[in-house]
């Protein structure tokens, strides 16, 4: 057999973008050819903090990664293709003045769509600022902001509760929901399909103890506070792992509840980047950046933040 190879529809010639291909066999002077099979070494022209080719069962995949927050950036993709997502919002702020509840994760949503050529914004939500800390208000951590990608949304995480004295505080809704606070007030409502609710506070008068619920996480709900002098505040619930990139990385865990200063431990971030709660003179820590953490809640005083998000497009280089 002959091999002839035509090409056709030079994208981008300088840096060859992109071929047709079409193989043509001669036998006993007749030629055959073949569909014409489009190659691409650059099927996005543009788009991302971070580019990478990475393998995926011996195909090439090409991975976008968008971590800066604030103006929409742009993704534009030459020619058609089936594009794996990742996209998770801002993780909520932690609850503060009296007994706060952990921040929500932010909503994570992944999966696959078909797109087609052309040019789409993509927004990476930022973490929720937590509590203030101001005790005659109820001040609840402050929601995270959304993620945005090929038309999908993830929903930021919401704000842990708060209260003051005899003043129950749920928290905030969103991807996932923020813990409650004292009084054995309910954690907020997640989004189905982002994430979970978040857990319960707890109270006790003999002795004293309050303690803060933990944020919902992508991957379960947060745990509701403990009561009693040994209790504790609650767990952010868990988030997810994804190996989009090419490594398991768990993303969207919830923040941890306040832990009382008259006993007990507080609320452990939910594995995906989740802020521990305060206990004593030791603070709230924040939700980790670019896996859309929710913020640990304060004790008496100020709540930690949530983590930024991240969105993350993966696509095989070349068809089939």
């Amino acid at each position: 057999p002959q091999d002839v190879v035509t090409t056709a529809g030079w994208l981008d010639a300088e840096t060859t973008a992109a071929y047709d291909f079409r193989i043509v066999t001669t036998s006993d002077g007749v030629s055959f050819a073949t569909d014409p099979v489009a190659i691409d070494s650059e099927a996005a022209a543009a788009g991302g903090d971070l580019i990478a080719i990475i393998d995926v069962d011996g195909v090439a995949h090409r991975v976008h990664t968008f971590t800066t927050v604030g103006a929409a950036a742009e993704f534009e993709l030459r020619f058609d293709r089936e594009i794996e997502y990742l996209v998770v919002a801002g993780g909520g702020g932690g609850g503060g003045a009296f007994h706060g509840g952990g921040g929500g994760a932010g909503g994570v949503r992944a999966g696959s769509l078909a797109v087609t050529a052309g040019t789409t914004a993509v927004v990476v939500g930022a973490g929720g600022a937590g509590a203030t800390g101001a005790a005659a208000s109820l001040d609840e951590g402050d929601d995270g902001g959304a993620s945005e990608a090929l038309g999908l949304t993830s929903l930021g995480g919401g704000g842990g509760g708060a209260a003051k004295l005899g003043v129950p505080g749920i928290g905030r809704s969103g991807g996932s929901g923020g813990g409650g606070a004292f009084v054995s007030t309910s954690g907020a409502d997640g989004t189905e399909g982002q994430g979970h609710d978040g857990g319960r506070g707890s109270n006790t008068s003999n002795p004293t103890v309050r303690y803060g619920g933990g944020g919902g996480g992508a991957g379960g709900p947060g745990g509701a506070a403990v009561a009693g002098a040994a209790g504790n505040g609650g767990d952010g619930g868990p988030g997810l792992a994804s190996s989009i990139t090419g490594t398991s990385v768990v993303y969207g865990g919830g923040g941890g509840g306040n832990g009382h200063n008259s006993g007990g431990r507080a609320g452990l971030g939910g594995a995906g980047g989740g802020g521990t709660g305060q206990r004593v003179s030791v603070a709230a820590t924040a939700g980790t950046d670019g896996l859309g953490g929710g913020g640990g809640a304060a004790d008496a005083g100020q709540g930690a933040s949530g983590g930024s998000g991240v969105a993350i497009l993966r696509y095989r280089v070349s068809p089939a």
